[in-house]
């Protein structure tokens, strides 16, 4: 895909959640003017405030990909990164959009103070992170050095050798931690553990993926 088409379809992703923005809008319209907004452990609501809020994803995936496209643009290896960057930008709209949709979705539950969402949707976080690393892992191996997309360290970012070390690394360390969120949700929910777990989880998932690439990349730093 040339410079060109990377922009277009930019644009095109730019229209789309555009599109998602007013239809999030009308949508929150529907819903009562005080709705939950904040869940703790086991999707119980512990917190309450404007449907407005609702509107914040929306709004950033409008700002997200003007802003993008603005850095790619200036990004070294961009041709060489053409290929990921176009997934990323997909992936990353479609994945805010779910979750947008997911939240606005959680809002018109009606849940109030100590109530427990009562749609059993606590697993699908979990499961959007596992989907996201196993995407990702699955293209950061290819991606070459540079200052927007990949793991940026001040050892990566100076070292090319390091750099391709890590995201070697990284990219199977994504896949499978990612294969493992996505094992241990569907065990978590098919044997009714407590939905604390699921916090647990991703939060580990999170964790490991920072600490072990910059572990990898400390010990490739002089290669």
């Amino acid at each position: 895909m040339n410079n060109t088409a990377y922009k277009r379809l930019s644009l095109i992703l730019i229209a789309a959640a555009a599109v998602n923005l007013i239809a999030s809008a009308l949508f929150i319209l529907t819903l009562p003017a005080t709705v939950p907004t904040h869940f703790g452990p086991g999707f119980v609501c512990d917190g309450t405030g404007s449907r407005w809020n609702g509107l914040a994803p929306s709004v950033l995936a409008l700002i997200i990909f003007p802003v993008g496209l603005f850095c790619t643009g200036k990004s070294k290896n961009l041709d060489k990164n053409m290929k990921p960057l176009t997934i990323t930008l997909i992936f990353v709209e479609a994945f805010i959009v779910l979750l947008n949709w997911f939240l606005l979705f959680i809002m018109n539950t009606g849940a109030k103070l100590g109530d427990k969402v009562p749609l059993g949707l606590d697993w699908m976080i979990p499961a959007f992170v596992g989907v996201l690393f196993i995407v990702l892992g699955n293209f950061l191996p290819t991606v070459r050095q540079n200052n927007t997309l990949g793991i940026k360290l001040p050892w990566t970012l100076n070292n090319e050798r390091c750099w391709n070390a890590v995201h070697r690394f990284s990219g199977k360390l994504y896949v499978i931690s990612g294969l493992i969120c996505i094992a241990a949700t569907i065990i978590i929910k098919a044997f009714g553990v407590s939905p604390i777990l699921y916090t647990v989880l991703t939060v580990a998932i999170v964790t490991l993926s920072v600490v072990f690439p910059t572990i990898c990349a400390y010990k490739h730093r002089n290669d």
